[in-house]
């Protein structure tokens, strides 16, 4: 089930690294110019963009997910198990959006040891999958249910980055 929607997984992940990606390259050339106002509004509407993108993919994946399964032909035999997954999978994409938009402003001004360190939801990502999966045998919703957990911890620990950070890339709500 996890590997028929891993393209659809795939394809969402490679939109919020390129969109990251663009704003981490605007946001740096501000910084590097030593355009601070200038970063500092290129980072809020990046972090508004991944907040409204991240919402709106979101509900769509929750909504759409059997509209798209039915299109891309899933066989009923790994249908229900391939829905799980994705449903549950698009609650986290806010979190995937927020996390690589928040790396990206990061790296922007050459931060790369927080995000670096922020990339412990890897493992806890592995060992939340074995808990649910063996341990309280919660198949296909467990594994999505780990992934979105160790998303949900790194957008967090990016997020709060962002809102202490002393420098123009601090998320302030005006």
């Amino acid at each position: 089930a996890i590997g028929i929607v891993a393209p659809v997984t795939s394809i969402l992940i490679g939109i919020f690294m390129g969109i990251s990606t663009g704003a981490g390259v605007v946001i740096s050339q501000y910084y590097g110019a030593r355009r601070r106002y200038q970063a500092k509004i290129a980072v809020h509407t990046a972090f508004t963009i991944a907040l409204i993108m991240g919402v709106l993919f979101m509900l769509v994946g929750i909504f759409g997910t059997p509209f798209l399964l039915r299109f891309m032909n899933v066989d009923e035999s790994m249908f229900d198990e391939a829905r799980i997954y994705l449903t549950v999978y698009s609650c986290g994409l806010i979190f995937l959006a927020l996390h690589n938009m928040g790396t990206a402003i990061l790296g922007a001004v050459g931060d790369h040891r927080r995000p670096f360190f922020f990339m412990i939801s890897a493992g806890l990502n592995i060992v939340l999958d074995l808990l649910f999966v063996i341990v309280f045998k919660m198949g296909v919703f467990g594994v999505a249910l780990a992934t979105v957990l160790a998303q949900g911890i790194t957008a967090t620990l990016v997020v709060i980055a962002l809102l202490r950070d002393t420098d123009c890339i601090k998320i302030v709500r005006d």
